[in-house]
């Protein structure tokens, strides 16, 4: 983010390139789906303390958000690299 933060502050008119669209979409992306996988994850908790099984299609859908939203990030990060770097 701080070479983002640079190339920012060194731009013409004050806004970034295009180039950055797609990583930072896909970083937002993370955002959202790391928030999902937090807030399944609680609401599965309370359930399972309540006593209701633990079952396992909320099984996959915590660990689907959960490496998926780390999954995402890492790209993310990965692509925006080679978007400041390029």
């Amino acid at each position: 983010m701080l070479l983002i933060g640079s190339a920012f502050l060194h731009g013409k008119d004050g806004r970034l390139p295009s180039l950055y669209t797609a990583p930072l979409l896909v970083l937002g992306t993370s955002v959202i789906t790391a928030i999902l996988f937090m807030v399944s994850l609680l609401l599965e908790y309370e359930d399972v303390q309540h006593g209701n099984p633990h079952t396992p299609e909320t099984y996959a859908l915590n660990e689907t958000l959960g490496f998926s939203a780390l999954t995402l990030f890492v790209l993310g990060y990965i692509w925006l690299i080679f978007a400041v770097t390029a």
